[in-house]
């Protein structure tokens, strides 16, 4: 078609170029011959279009009839390269370097950044495709899903990943949020090239696929107390994520509708497994900060100077108690003064203080398990300080109950159990470390058991530990 609407553009241009005939009679003859030809060719081409409609209506019909499977997987797989390839130009815009601006100071808006919107523009541009290319419809959506998951994955990686504190015990990260991100690493990360050679990626369709690990901008400093080790930045991109993952459950109805029957479980285990995991990573993200955020070393550094064998009851509280308020009181100066920049959501202050406590909490329970030496006035002396502690900090937080608060309490009434509701004691609380358990035995009961019934006690420790192990 194209080429029959060059030649007949072609005639006309010519025809409009011919100079004007000559008057003398030679010359009229020729251009009476000329006109001749030109309205013959013009007939002939005007000819040729009703029978190319003609043969054009006519092969429609018979694929009609004839519903070829192989043109219509022909077209479904040029669709699909057309669309793999628009998917990959796209997924590279969102590794820009271009610093990200973001609406931080209005208490009802969404956090957001630039590369959050740049995903929502392409999740609508992707669902503009897959109106007009339905056969592709799955592959759409998987392409949507990648663009989830790298975002998810470059949130964790810049801001949630550390080995010394997953290490904790504590459940930070969830097993359904640790095989997501093991997931998305072997199935999208390219974990052998960097983002600067790019261009060396071997060919392959496996490794077309994937795409170079992110890396953070050197702009973006975690590691400042004045800052909170990079809050601003972490909360910016935790909740941005968080609000991601909610515009993609406002769309799980509509991508169930169009995708084929035969591909829904994975459109379930995407939302089941990869978007409800979003509002996890606040766990690991925020746990960082509140590692750093109190002097935990120096507390424990403060409990070792106090003497708990003490032969009177005390009235006034230690002084490593007055250290750990403090901590907490320019903790919240900090997050005071950050919230006037950025908008530190309620869910997000409320992880943080929660991190903070509990790790304090647990601090305190690993002082009183290093002490050597304590009498019955000593362990009254905990329950003053503890008491105190948690009096101050109420006036501090809003956070209620406070996290591992029956922690500390139980550990610290240990003290006055018998030898007979020891071993029962121990078997039920597997929440002590084997160190922490172990001096319960040798200080609480101290000289008042035999050995043979101390080492009873250390085995019935030794048997919980094992299964650690």
């Amino acid at each position: 078609m194209r080429s029959y609407f060059r030649t007949m553009e072609w005639h006309e241009k010519f025809d409009h170029e011919e100079p004007q005939a000559a008057s003398d009679n030679s010359s009229a003859s020729a251009t009476e011959e000329n006109n001749f030809d030109r309205n013959y060719i013009k007939k002939k081409l005007e000819h040729g279009l009703t029978r190319i409609w003609q043969v054009i209506r006519g092969g429609e019909a018979v694929l009609r009839r004839g519903k070829s499977e192989v043109l219509q997987e022909s077209v479904r797989k040029q669709s699909v390269n057309y669309f793999k390839n628009y998917h990959s130009v796209s997924r590279e815009t969102l590794r820009s370097r271009k610093r990200s601006d973001y609406s931080l100071n209005k208490v009802n808006a969404p956090i957001l950044t630039n590369n959050t919107l740049n995903v929502i523009r392409l999740v609508g541009k992707y669902l503009q495709m897959m109106t007009i290319l339905k056969p592709i419809a799955f592959d759409v959506i998987h392409c949507m899903s990648q663009l989830f998951d790298y975002y998810l994955y470059a949130v964790y990686t810049f801001f949630g990943r550390n080995d010394a504190y997953e290490s904790t015990g504590l459940g930070l990260s969830s097993s359904r949020l640790r095989t997501t991100l093991n997931r998305i690493q072997e199935s999208l990360i390219d974990v052998e090239v960097g983002s600067e050679n790019v261009g060396s990626l071997a060919p392959g369709e496996e490794r077309k696929e994937k795409v170079p690990s992110p890396h953070l901008s050197h702009m973006v400093v975690l590691t400042e107390s004045n800052t909170l080790y990079g809050l601003s930045q972490r909360v910016v991109a935790t909740e941005s994520l968080v609000f991601l993952a909610e515009q993609f459950e406002f769309l799980q109805n509509h991508l169930d509708s169009v995708m084929p029957a035969a591909k829904k479980p994975f459109l379930q285990q995407f939302y089941s497994q990869t978007v409800s995991t979003a509002s996890e990573l606040r766990k690991p993200i925020y746990w960082i900060v509140a590692a750093k955020a109190i002097d935990y070393e120096q507390l424990l550094l403060l409990m070792t100077n106090v003497k708990w064998d003490v032969k009177e009851i005390m009235s006034q509280h230690n002084v490593y108690v007055d250290a750990l308020l403090k901590e907490f009181e320019l903790f919240n100066k900090k997050l005071s003064d950050l919230s006037r920049h950025v908008r530190i959501p309620l869910p997000v202050s409320n992880i943080l203080w929660e991190h903070c406590i509990r790790l304090a909490n647990r601090t305190l329970v690993e002082g009183y398990a290093n002490v050597k030496k304590c009498s019955n006035e000593g362990r009254a002396l905990m329950q003053l300080d503890f008491q105190q502690f948690l009096m101050k900090l109420e006036k501090l937080t809003d956070i209620r109950p406070i996290p591992d608060k029956e922690f500390v309490e139980t550990y610290i009434k240990a003290y006055y159990l018998t030898e007979n509701d020891m071993e029962r004691w121990i078997k039920e609380h597997r929440e002590y470390s084997t160190k922490q358990l172990t001096n319960l035995v040798n200080v609480c009961l101290g000289s008042h058991i035999n050995k043979k019934a101390r080492q009873k006690l250390l085995a019935a420790i030794d048997d919980l530990d094992r299964p650690k192990r």
